[in-house]
């Protein structure tokens, strides 16, 4: 609203259009938000379209096909999680043998 009034002050013409309108408090009825999980997001889907969703990532023993170590984040794409995965499987015990990435 002030910007308006110094375009008009300097420009001697009133602005055109209408002034816009104050923000209002709350989400909209078109806001995308959810209230059940605020966590998630609007990822991608595979078959095409979006879904509300995390990106979860697993690393399997591939002999016993064992789930030894798994990730959750937020972003859609999987590039940066390979480095934190590998440090996860790295910190593992020994006991449980060695990782490829050792």
């Amino acid at each position: 609203m002030k910007a308006r009034q110094e375009k008009e002050e300097r420009t001697g013409r009133k602005p055109r259009g209408t002034p816009p309108a104050p923000p209002t408090p709350g989400p909209r009825a078109q806001d995308q938000i959810n209230l059940t999980d605020p966590d998630s997001r609007i990822l991608p889907a595979a078959g095409g379209g979006f879904e509300q969703s995390y990106n979860a990532q697993a690393a399997v023993d591939t002999d016993t096909m064992l789930v030894v170590a798994t990730g959750l984040t937020q972003a859609a794409n999987d590039k940066q999680r390979i480095t934190p995965m590998v440090e996860t499987l790295c910190a593992l015990p020994e006991a449980l043998g060695k990782s490829v990435s050792s």
